[in-house]
């Protein structure tokens, strides 16, 4: 029949006339296998449905960003793209923060435990970014194995290439000292970091190091 435009929805759901379905807006694509692709939609009422949940969202977005309907698209792109530049200056600012106050650690005493020299201490305000950072530059202008810094909730160990030959492994270390912490972590053998929920626990684990590597020559 040449004149019919559409006779039956195929993929299981069969209806006698097109226009009974209503609505219809696909919510997902996906493939199914190779060549094949899949379409999940909703009809009639449901659509209906998620149509208004859609128009409320919009409305809602207008009324979050001040803008128009036809607004939205320019101004979440706009706010993004702040969003974006800030958490840059936001990053560029720790690093500087971290160099300043690594510089600061340029007197810091080295301390020795069965033949390993390390250095450990807490800085201000610094993310895990940053903190490694730090350790990494301590480390690398430094004559210390070890380096273990703290910051906030955070911590990091960084180990040399010579005290990782020793045995040494910055994520098996980090473990012991986030139990002690409260917390928990685990890296690589070079450089390995935790979390704790109390700052102040961070103090306590430092403190255990020597208890960790071993006993003091």
């Amino acid at each position: 029949d040449q004149s019919a435009i559409s006779r039956e929805l195929c993929a299981g759901t069969h209806v006698k006339l097109t226009g009974s379905i209503g609505p219809f807006i696909i919510t997902e694509e996906e493939a199914v296998s190779a060549g094949v692709r899949r379409i999940t939609a909703v009809t009639g009422m449901n659509a209906v449905i998620d149509i208004s949940k859609l128009k409320g969202y919009v409305t809602r977005l207008q009324d979050h960003l001040g803008a128009h309907e036809s607004e939205i698209e320019s101004r979440v792109a706009s706010l993004s793209s702040d969003l974006k530049n800030s958490q840059r200056e936001v990053r560029e600012l720790r690093e500087k923060l971290a160099a300043a106050q690594t510089r600061g650690l340029s007197g810091l005493k080295t301390k020795e435990v069965s033949g390993l020299k390390y250095v450990s201490a807490i800085l201000k305000d610094l993310d895990a970014g940053a903190l490694r950072t730090a350790a990494d530059t301590l480390l690398t202008n430094s004559d210390v194995d070890l380096v273990v810094l703290g910051s906030e909730t955070l911590m990091v160990v960084k180990v040399s290439a010579d005290a990782q030959n020793r045995g040494i492994h910055a994520g098996t270390l980090i473990k012991s000292l986030a139990a002690r912490a409260g917390g928990s972590g685990g890296g690589r053998a070079d450089i390995a970091q935790a979390g704790t929920k109390n700052p102040d626990q961070i103090k306590i684990a430092l403190k255990a190091i020597p208890e960790i590597l071993g006993p003091s020559e």
